[in-house]
């Protein structure tokens, strides 16, 4: 039941009120730390407000006005994350905006606010229009000033707790159908109708003008509500401005994720202009206010309200013969108008089928299938907020043989339904209700008074401190007492100091009371004449004081008796175990007795009565559901009382709890079972969930829950199924889980690439890969090995090589190409293969050409050749040459040195020749990587021995001539 404490702020000036009795630990109601300051300053300039606030959960700031609204054009709020400052800004401040501002700071456990005034100095002409209408301004009378005080009075009460509705008040009114006003109302406790519809309709304008900013049409807005299959939705029929527009869900302020194609715990489907939202698998968490916006505009709100029901007595199975009326009938723990009823999966409605009834009290529900036939066989369920409960319909066909064919005649009885027992639950059920309704009036009403009662102290004690304060005198005591008034001596009276009388004889106490604007006489006594001053404040603050006329004097001592000194606390134990309630007394002999819900309850084996010193205890062993209840221990007279708490939640025996931790262990395509006994209340909720994700029934998985075990089947299990397996068990006391591990066997996945070439060279090839992603749940034990040298078709195995993701060929030819399969092997069979690219041993680097051969000299049977070595060896050493030679008109070269026996030098003798055949010659370089290319051909040489030339002709004459003739003569050579 929601409370409102005040309570006083170490900042003056701020009041607090707590919405709690009792604060839970670490968590504090809202304050301030610095509250801002009444602020002066001339029209058109900047003006604010600072404020600091404290408080856990972390308190939201509003700031508010009397008179008028605070718009975001002409007002800015801010917020510094790092100094925790609110800032109230007003740039160009005009007159108008002169007001009493309040800033209020608000969190569930309660709120804080401070009032403070913005006072604008205004300029130029509206100065000068001022000052001269006040001047003429008709002067009211203090009557009058006193009748407009009450009255803004008033109406500044009423804004403020107008003020203080729930913004999700409006939120539903302004997506909700107007029958629902009412009842909307009623929950939040408004009932000036009247000024609920002004402002809404305000609220409307203002909405559907910010809405048309996004959206084209509006229409069909359905509120949220609960399906019979665990889920809610809520659906609205719209058109965008903005196809790309983007779409935000809110639960309470918050966004939630949610998605357009997945089933996940949001979800989004959309058909044409229609878009349903959707929550699965609805939870109690779920309950609060969903809004949707569209680029920051609110186009809808719904609030998902989750009912606190239970079935008291489910719907049982009915065996109805054909033609006959079935009746389902359930009791719920709380009135309901409507709950959903399911047949065979589909929703039953109202009609000429189905009977749908609700009892008076709103707690019989009941079901009629008229005239049963075999086709209404099934399982008929019963739905209430997240609860639910399910029973067959049997129909027996007609057995007689004569009537085979022919349709049966209609019946008139019925089968099934709850009769007396039902009822009889519901009358109790009402009782039950009705008794807590009362009692929750009659804490309202005393609550009330209390309030009434203590707001009629403060307004006297507000009116006698109002009053103007009068002397407080003592009388002068003698034998006959009389009091006369004596002069204010207002010097001898300071705050918070005893009044002192001087006295010659007897010291006497004097004790006066302050009781309705009254004071009491003192006792009267034998003294000498005294005055004492004090100011009515103070016996207005401290309803009763004493006032010691001199020093003390031993008084009658009167013996309190026994009393507690430390009373008894509420108590929560779980079934099953013991439960202590301890008190202690101021005496130790005194005895105690003990009651439970007003009846005395003695020792007995499972309660423990036991005194020990000053303290005493009761002890119930082994608690159950019936010794929860309200406990009083009464000793001489005096008593205290406390609530034990008997809480039910899910356990899980140890011996159960460790044969389910043990893993579970199959091969792929087998199937997988767990199972688990618990105990605790019901109802339960239980939930599966493999490596987080909740498991729903399918046809692969299948749950079975009842009040003492569940079992979850998996069948056809694949390797992706392997994770942890847990289940959670929940109910009003408490929750539960465990966790256990399924590993599903199966063969591993290929190898994964890149492969990594370590080393490339003529004599070997070594290269690595990465070990597969899956193992299949067992190391890989080897790896197996195929290679094929490009060029060729067949595939050469090379075997088993071990675990490790290496290896090493030595059986290469340089410059050759290979490419490899690897495969992956373990106990649950070979992994498919993996193919490398093609790996080559080494580089070939070949030589350049040589230059092209000189002939040096040529005999008949040898011909002399020499060259220069390559300019270009590929950085290799020059191994040795091959000579080639070619006869002219050929076109075949032949080799002149043996392959195997390269020429060392740069020059040969090439002795391989014919005499008079004409010939050409070339080189190539040999290196590391092979024979280069060929240099340019020589020059053609004929193979023969060089000859000596003739001697020189003499005495060279002309002999004869004619014109067309001429003759010579000469002397030959000697040699």
């Amino acid at each position: 039941m929601a409370v409102k404490i005040k309570k006083k702020s170490r900042v003056p000036g701020v009041m607090i009120t707590q919405y709690v009795e009792v604060l839970p630990d670490g968590i504090s109601t809202p304050d301030f730390t610095r509250k801002p300051i009444a602020l002066t300053i001339q029209e058109g300039k900047m003006a604010f407000f600072r404020a600091i606030v404290t408080g856990n959960p972390t308190p939201v700031v509003t700031w508010m006005r009397n008179n008028g609204e605070i718009d975001e054009e002409r007002y800015k709020f801010t917020f510094d994350s790092i100094s925790g400052e609110h800032q109230l800004q007003m740039p160009d401040v005009c007159a108008d905006q002169a007001d009493t501002y309040k800033c209020y700071a608000r969190n569930e456990f309660g709120k804080a606010v401070v009032t403070v005034t913005l006072n604008v100095i205004e300029v130029g002409y509206k100065k000068s229009k001022a000052m001269k209408e006040s001047r003429t301004a008709i002067r009211e009378l203090p009557e009058d000033f006193k009748r407009n005080l009450r009255s803004t009075a008033d109406l500044e009460s009423r804004e403020e707790k107008q003020l203080e509705i729930d913004e999700h008040f409006w939120e539903l009114l302004l997506s909700t159908d107007k029958r629902e006003y009412e009842n909307i109302c009623a929950q939040y406790g408004v009932t000036d109708f009247r000024w609920m519809l002004k402002k809404l309709n305000e609220k409307k304008l203002e909405r559907e003008q910010q809405q048309e900013k996004v959206v084209e049409k509006l229409c069909n807005l359905k509120p949220i509500e609960l399906k019979p299959n665990g889920a809610a939705e809520f659906e609205l029929e719209m058109s965008l401005k903005d196809p790309n527009s983007k779409m935000f869900l809110f639960k309470d302020g918050v966004m939630i994720p949610f998605d357009a194609d997945a089933e996940i715990k949001h979800g989004l489907k959309r058909v044409g202009k229609k878009f349903v939202f959707s929550i699965n698998g609805v939870n109690p968490e779920d309950a609060g206010l969903y809004q949707l916006e569209i680029d920051g505009v609110k186009i809808f709100s719904t609030e998902l309200q989750i009912p606190d029901v239970d079935f008291l007595v489910k719907i049982q199975d009915v065996n109805a013969e054909e033609r006959e009326d079935a009746v389902f009938q359930c009791v719920l723990s709380r009135p309901m108008k409507k709950i959903s009823w399911m047949g065979k999966n589909n929703p039953v409605e109202q009609g000429d089928k189905y009977d749908v009834t609700v009892s008076d009290d709103m707690l019989i529900h009941t079901l009629v299938v008229k005239d049963c036939l075999l086709l209404d066989k099934g399982i008929y369920s019963a739905v209430a907020g997240l609860k639910s409960c399910s029973a067959w319909l049997i129909v027996e066909g007609n057995t007689d043989p004569s009537m085979v064919g022919k349709k049966k005649a209609r019946k008139t009885t019925c089968a099934g339904g709850g009769g007396d027992d039902v009822l009889k639950v519901a009358r109790e059920q009402q009782a039950k209700l009705q008794k807590k309704q009362d009692e929750l009036i009659a804490k309202a009403r005393e609550k009330a008074d209390e309030e009434e009662a203590a707001a009629a102290a403060a307004a006297a004690a507000a009116a006698a401190a109002a009053e103007e304060p009068k002397p407080v005198e003592i009388p002068e005591v003698d034998a006959t007492p009389k009091t006369e008034p004596q002069p204010k001596k207002q010097a001898n009276v300071k705050p918070e100091t005893k009044p002192e009388v001087v006295a010659d004889s007897k010291p006497i106490v004097a004790e006066e009371k302050v009781k309705e604007g009254k004071t009491e006489k003192p006792a009267p006594g034998p003294a000498k004449e005294k005055e004492v001053v004090v100011e009515e404040k103070e016996f207005v603050q401290e309803k009763r004081q004493r006032l010691r006329t001199g020093p003390l004097v031993p008084e009658a001592v009167t013996d309190p008796g026994v009393y507690f000194t430390a009373g008894l606390s509420d108590v929560t134990a779980v079934i099953g175990n013991d439960a202590e309630l301890l008190c202690k007394l101021s005496c130790e002999d005194c005895d105690a007795t003990w009651y439970k819900d007003g009846k005395e309850i003695t020792a007995t084996e499972d309660i423990n009565i036991i005194k020990e010193g000053t303290y005493r205890k009761l002890v119930i062993k082994n608690c159950k559901e019936e010794d929860a209840g309200k406990y009083k221990c009464e000793a001489d007279g005096r008593k205290t009382e406390a609530m034990l708490n008997v809480e039910d939640p899910p356990r899980i025996s140890l011996d159960d709890l460790a044969e389910f931790m043990k893993p579970v262990i199959i091969k792929a395509g087998k199937e997988a079972s767990f199972k688990l006994t618990f105990v605790g209340r019901e109802p339960m909720k239980i939930q599966w969930y493999n490596d987080g994700e909740e498991l729903m029934e399918e046809s692969n998985i299948k749950i079975e829950k009842s009040s003492s075990h569940s079992r979850l089947l998996l069948t056809k299990c694949q390797r992706r199924t392997t994770g942890e397996i847990k289940i959670k068990i929940k109910n009003e006391c408490g929750t539960t889980e465990a966790i256990t591990k399924l590993i599903v066997l199966a063969k591993p996945t290929p190898p994964q690439s890149p492969v990594d070439v370590i080393e490339s060279s003529s004599s070997c090839i070594e290269f690595k890969w990465r070990p597969p992603k899956d193992s299949g749940g067992c190391p890989v034990t080897n790896y197996i090995m195929e290679r094929q040298q490009i060029g060729r078709n067949s595939w050469q195995k090379l075997g088993k090589i071990g675990p490790e993701p290496k290896y090493r060929d030595t059986d290469v030819d340089h410059g050759r190409k290979y490419c490899y399969h690897i495969r992956a092997e373990t106990e649950q069979g070979i992994s498919d293969m993996i193919e490398t690219d093609d790996i080559q041993a080494g580089t070939k680097a070949y030589p350049g050409p040589p230059s092209t051969p000189i002939i040096v000299s040529a005999f008949k049977d040898c011909i002399n050749l020499a060259w220069i070595a390559p300019a270009n060896t590929e950085g290799a050493n020059i191994l040795g040459y091959n000579v080639e030679k070619r006869k002219n008109g050929s076109n075949l070269w032949g080799m002149v040195n043996p392959p195997d026996e390269p020429i060392k030098a740069k020059k040969y003798a090439v002795k391989d020749v014919v005499e008079g055949i004409e010939y050409e010659f070339r080189v190539s370089s040999i290196n590391m990587s092979g024979v280069g290319d060929p240099s340019q051909p020589s020059e053609f040489v004929i193979a023969r021995d060089p000859k000596k030339p003739p001697g020189k002709v003499t005495d060279l004459k002309v002999t004869d001539s004619t014109y067309t003739t001429l003759s010579l003569s000469w002397t030959k050579p000697v040699l």
